[in-house]
Formats: C-alpha cells, structure tokens, sequence
C-alpha cells in the first residue's frame, strides 16, 4: 500500500515530462529567394514542420562540426517567438555561390520549454557564370534622363540586404560639357544646339 502514492506520482511527473515535450522539427527544406530585378543575392529561407511551435531557433554554419557544436558561424536566430514555420530567411552572413551551408531549427513550446535539435540539412549554392555585364536604360536615353532628371548626373544607391547596387552616368559623350553648362548656366538645356 506505501508504494502505490510513489507510483502514482511518477506516473503523473512522467506524463507531465512527456506533455512538456516539445516535438522535434521534421520536414527540413531550403528554397532560395527568387529577387524581382533577376539579380543573384543567394538569399535563401528555411521551412519545417513542428506541432505546438510558439518560438524558434535557427543556426546555420559553414561547417558540419560547428553546427554539431551548436555555434551559428553563418547566423543564429536567437529564440523568435513565432508558430511560423516557413518562409523563415536567413539574415546572416552572405552566402557565397559554390557554398555549403548546414542547419538545425529547435522549437519551444507553449510551457516554453525547448525541444531538441533537429537533425542537421545541407545545401550548396549553384556557381554563378557572369559572362557579361549589360547596361539597361529605362525609358528614353540617358542624356534626355538627365536633362529631367538632374540627380542621374551622380551615383544612385539602392540598398538591398548583403548589396548596394549602384547606378552611375559614366561613359557617355559630352559629360564634361554638361557638367561645365550646369555649373555655369544651372541648367544642361543650354547646351541642346550643341
């Protein structure tokens, strides 16, 4: 009779225990980012799945070993408190083209306790031939651009994550002629006849 109340407690610590449990992710996939302009930033995000998720954690190294020894080299989330499970991108370090790069995502659950390391995914980022370099002139020509538009004649940046991309009116005609009727006359329609 004195051991059914130690029994009954370890069942009911060990039914608690399991409950608190949060799952293990499963389902690992990478799908790189596809970018509107055509351009390869090899941004990549990270999806899985995890019953009863309500924060995550994920690490991504450039090496297995450091990824068993829980380091992030690449980017370490930190805990997000979060249930989404994919489209997750990986803000870290840039990742270079021929890379391979591996990764875990641990879950916490409701009682906000973690789970366990998910098994480790690897993927490798496709080498990138540049064969040529190309010069797009949106609407018009450039010299008409900046008669419009006078901040063309300086470098325009756009910031992206991991690049600036920027845009400068080098190489055409007359630049020093222009340059000379602005500071001169503040204007390059003075120069039309030439």
């Amino acid at each position: 009779m004195k051991t059914i109340p130690p029994i009954l407690s370890l069942v009911a610590f060990l039914s608690t225990a399991l409950q608190a449990a949060p799952a293990t992710p499963r389902d690992l996939a990478t799908k790189e980012v596809e970018n509107l302009l055509g351009l390869a930033f090899h941004e990549h995000s990270f999806s899985w799945s995890a019953p009863g998720q309500v924060a995550y954690q994920v690490l991504v190294a450039s090496d297995p070993r450091k990824l068993a020894a829980d380091v992030g080299d690449l980017w370490n989330s930190g805990m997000r408190r979060s249930n989404k499970q994919s489209g997750i991108l990986c803000r870290g370090h840039a990742l270079q083209p021929g890379q391979e790069v591996w990764w875990k995502v641990r879950i916490w659950n409701k009682e906000s306790s973690p789970g366990d390391w998910s098994e480790a995914s690897r993927f490798k980022l496709p080498v990138v031939e540049v064969k040529v370099s190309r010069v797009v002139l949106l609407g018009g020509n450039l010299i008409h651009g900046m008669e419009d538009h006078g901040f063309f004649e300086t470098a325009v940046t756009a910031r992206w994550p991991h690049h600036d991309l920027t845009f400068r009116n080098i190489g055409w005609p007359a630049d020093d002629v222009f340059g000379t009727a602005r500071g001169e006359f503040g204007s390059a329609r003075n120069t039309r006849s030439w």
